[in-house]
Formats: C-alpha cells, sequence, structure tokens
C-alpha cells in the first residue's frame, strides 16, 4: 500500500531562489483611484514577495503598486497568486521614489515624501 503525501494546503514552491523573511510592514495600492491597504510583508526578494492583509480582499486587480516602508522603494507587480489574505506578487519593475519616476508611480513618490510612512 502506498502512501500519499500528506497536503498542508500551502503553494507548492516553484522559487529558484529561497526568499528570506522580511517582518516589514507595506502599502498595497491599487486601482484607478490608488485605494491603498496596509500589508505585512511575509518575505520578499528581488523577483517578489508574498504578503498578507488584515482581512481577505473581496475584489483584487492583477496589477498593483508595493510600497515599502522608510525606504522609499515602489514595485509595480503582478498578483500571481491568492489565498484568502495572503497574495504572492511577482514584481515588474522597481522604482526608487527619491528621483524622477512615470507618472504611475508619481502619487507614491508624493505619498512617501511627505507623510509619516516613511
Amino acid at each position: 500500500m502506498t502512501q500519499r503525501p500528506h497536503d498542508t494546503g500551502l503553494p507548492t514552491e516553484r522559487r529558484r531562489r529561497r526568499r528570506r523573511f522580511s517582518g516589514l510592514a507595506g502599502l498595497l495600492v491599487y486601482g484607478p483611484c490608488d485605494a491603498a491597504l496596509d500589508c505585512d510583508i511575509v518575505d520578499l526578494d528581488a523577483a517578489g514577495a508574498r504578503i498578507r492583509l488584515p482581512l481577505p480582499p473581496r475584489i483584487m486587480p492583477t496589477d498593483v503598486r508595493l510600497l515599502l516602508p522608510g525606504s522609499a522603494i515602489a514595485y509595480e507587480a503582478t498578483l500571481a497568486w491568492r489565498r484568502g489574505a495572503t497574495i504572492g506578487l511577482a514584481f515588474d519593475r522597481r522604482h526608487d521614489l527619491t528621483v524622477d519616476c512615470p507618472p504611475a508611480v508619481a502619487a507614491l513618490r508624493t505619498f512617501c515624501l511627505t507623510s509619516a510612512f516613511s
């Protein structure tokens, strides 16, 4: 009799490199009106991140931006997967908000440089 592996319900690891636990707080920005949600950045690397929101969102677009606290860094990202309040992001572009940046992230630059978030 063969035993089946225990299904943990967690996503299968497909990354080439293991991500490091970050323990950071972030801001997830999305939609035409730049709606924003606080999030915990569970793990992070140059290719993407796993974030956790306070509550599972009802609607989440596939294109989002992630702002990192205190670093003036923003990522344009694509939703890779979603399980309840935990979301996987694949980074498309990285922006240094201390220099000129494209209009898509210009509002984040203003927010980052003028708020207590930084």
